[in-house]
Formats: C-alpha cells, sequence, structure tokens
C-alpha cells in the first residue's frame, strides 16, 4: 500500500530495521501501527485475535480509527484478523460504526501462522 512503518506498539520488531517509537492514542485508544506515505496521507494499522471480536473495546477501536482516517484523502485502516474467525469478524464488522466510505481493508492471517494465543 506504500506505507512506511513510523510507529509500532508490538511484543517483536524486526532487529534489521529502524527502531521506531510508540504509536500515539487515536481519540480514545493506540493502535498496533501506524504508516504514512510520502504524501503525507497514514495507514491506521490493529491486529485481532478471535477473542477480541466481540469485545466492546475493540467496537470502540475500530470507530475511533475509522473517524481518524476518514479525516483525510489517501488514509487507510488496515486489519489482521485471525482466517478461523473471518465469519464471526465480517458479522461485527456489519455492527461497527464507521463513516461512509471509510477505506478499511481486512488481513486474513491463516490460523497456522499465528501462535496460539492469538487464534
Amino acid at each position: 500500500m506504500g506505507f512506511a512503518p513510523i510507529a509500532l506498539d508490538g511484543r517483536k520488531q524486526d532487529v534489521t530495521a529502524k527502531s521506531v517509537t510508540l504509536p500515539p492514542a487515536v481519540l480514545r485508544h493506540r493502535p498496533d501501527m501506524l504508516g504514512v506515505r510520502v504524501d503525507g496521507s497514514f495507514c491506521i494499522a490493529e491486529a485481532k485475535t478471535a477473542s477480541d471480536i466481540y469485545s466492546p473495546r475493540t467496537h470502540e477501536q475500530l470507530h475511533d480509527f475509522a473517524l481518524a482516517v476518514a479525516e483525510g484523502t489517501g488514509n487507510a485502516l488496515l486489519l489482521g484478523v485471525p482466517l478461523g474467525a473471518k465469519p464471526a469478524w465480517e458479522r461485527e464488522m456489519a455492527r461497527v460504526t464507521m463513516p461512509a466510505g471509510t477505506p478499511v481493508e481486512t488481513l486474513h492471517i491463516p490460523d497456522a501462522l499465528l501462535p496460539d494465543e492469538e487464534v
């Protein structure tokens, strides 16, 4: 998508990559990652486990992050979800209030690639 990571909140970072700072809070919540493009647009990335899907906190995060990316053109919201949770995720996404036309991409990660605690 052309975004370069500038902030990461995670347990692991690629040791060969430049160290990045923690993302700032976006309204009420800190996203997992922020990226920017040379044109100034930005991407908010958030990963969810299957158990996160029904959480009120997840709904708040998605609402807040969607409001932020909807503020300008070229921004994006990128969501990572276990593939095994895809049906539940799609049902819950239909319930999340987001501005019309919010650019949202969902990556369904094969369960075999995730640590057991993140499926």
